[in-house]
C-alpha cells in the first residue's frame, strides 16, 4: 500500500479493497491484529484490539453435538422431570388413603406408555424436519401461523417453568438430608439457576460436555439404587419403612374416584416434558443430524 494517496477516491477505493481482502480468508471473518491500521471511507486511519478469529462453516461442525453429549443435555430435561413425576402422582393418590399409593405403578406404565407415543411422534417430525423446529414448524406449516404461535408460546413456558420446577424440586431434595439449607433454600435454587446459565453461555459443545457428568452420573445412580434395593429384596434383608415427620392420614381425606387417578396420572405426566427438546435441536447434532437425533431421542425411553 505504499505510495498510495489517500486524498485521491481511486487510491482510497483499492486500498479499502485491500484491506478487505485480507480480512477474508477461507470463508471466515477475522479482526486486524493489535495495531494493524485500517482506512476509513472518510479516510481515518483506525487502530484495531486483539485478534478475534471467528468460527468458519467449517469449524462449527465439529462443534456439534454427538448422540453421547447430546442426549446428556437433551434429556436433561426430562429425566429431571421424571426425577419428582412419580412423587407428585403419589401425593395425589396419599388422598384417597394408603391403600390407594398400590396405584402408583399403574399410573407409571401409563405415563411410559404414552411417553412411548410421544417419542414415537417426535422421531417422525424430526425425519420430516430436519432443521429443527419441533411442534412450532409443525403447527406453523400445517395449521397457520397462530397455531405456530401457539406451540412456541407453550414451549416458551415449559422452558421456564422447567427450569424453575426442576431446581426447587433439587433444592427440596438437598434440604431434605441438610436440614441446614433448609432457611437458604431460595438462595441456593437463585444461584443454581445463574450456574445453568453462565454455563450454557459457554455454548452448545461446552454446555453438553458439563452437563454430561451430572446427568449420567445421576443415572449410575438410580440404577445402582434399584439394583441395590433389590439385592436386599431378594436376600431378606428388607429395610423397615421410614415414617416422614408430617404423614398423610391412612385413611385418607378424599374418597377414591376416577377424578382422583386421573388427577394422579396428569401429575405424573410431568415426566413427559423435555421430550421434545430433540425434535427443537436436531441440527446441533452431527452428521447425518436426523439419524443421531432419533437416536438420542429414542433413548429417552431408557433414562426414565
Amino acid at each position: 500500500m505504499a505510495g498510495l494517496d489517500f486524498t485521491d477516491g481511486d487510491d482510497l477505493v483499492a486500498a479499502n479493497r485491500h484491506v478487505a481482502a485480507n480480512r477474508g480468508a477461507a470463508g471466515a471473518v477475522q479482526d486486524l491484529t493489535a495495531g494493524e491500521k485500517d482506512v476509513g471511507v472518510d479516510g481515518v486511519v483506525a487502530v484495531e484490539g486483539p485478534t478475534v478469529q471467528r468460527l468458519t462453516s467449517e469449524s462449527e461442525l465439529s462443534e456439534r453435538l454427538s448422540k453421547t453429549t447430546g442426549l446428556a443435555i437433551m434429556a436433561s430435561d426430562n429425566i429431571s422431570s421424571s426425577a419428582y413425576a412419580t412423587e407428585e402422582a403419589m401425593r395425589v393418590l396419599a388422598l384417597a388413603g394408603a391403600a390407594a399409593l398400590t396405584l402408583t405403578m399403574p399410573i407409571a406404565i401409563a405415563v411410559c406408555i404414552v411417553l412411548a407415543v410421544v417419542i414415537l411422534s417426535e422421531s417422525r417430525v424430526i425425519r420430516a424436519y430436519p432443521n429443527g423446529g419441533g411442534s412450532y414448524l409443525v403447527a406453523r406449516e400445517n395449521h397457520g401461523v397462530i397455531a405456530g404461535l401457539v406451540a412456541a408460546s407453550a414451549l416458551l413456558i415449559d422452558y421456564v417453568l422447567t427450569v424453575a420446577v426442576s431446581t426447587a424440586a433439587g433444592v427440596a431434595a438437598i434440604s431434605s438430608f441438610i436440614p441446614q439449607l433448609h432457611q437458604e433454600r431460595v438462595l441456593v435454587g437463585v444461584v443454581l439457576i445463574a450456574v445453568l446459565a453462565i454455563a450454557n453461555l459457554r455454548g452448545v459443545r461446552e454446555a453438553g460436555l458439563l452437563f454430561a457428568a451430572p446427568t449420567y452420573a445421576y443415572m449410575l445412580a438410580m440404577f445402582g439404587l434399584l439394583a441395590f434395593g433389590l439385592f436386599r429384596i431378594f436376600t431378606g434383608d428388607v429395610p423397615a419403612p421410614v415414617t416422614p415427620p408430617d404423614p398423610f392420614l391412612p385413611e385418607g381425606t378424599a374418597a377414591l374416584s376416577i377424578l382422583l387417578v386421573l388427577r394422579a396420572f396428569a401429575s405424573g405426566s410431568v415426566g413427559l416434558t423435555g421430550s421434545e427438546a430433540v425434535a427443537n435441536g436436531v441440527p446441533s447434532f452431527r452428521r447425518p443430524e436426523p439419524r443421531n437425533a432419533v437416536s438420542a431421542s429414542s433413548s429417552f425411553l431408557r433414562c426414565p
